[in-house]
């Protein structure tokens, strides 16, 4: 698994997962734990 933040910027964060990917806003990211 892997998880890209785009820093510096108001890009969505890609958080890649076994089974699905997932784009989220760096708001739900850092208020939810994604494993």
């Amino acid at each position: 698994d892997s998880i890209v933040i785009a820093l510096k910027t108001n890009s969505p964060i890609y958080v890649s997962n076994k089974l699905e990917k997932h784009m989220v806003s760096k708001e739900k990211f850092l208020g939810e734990d994604i494993e």
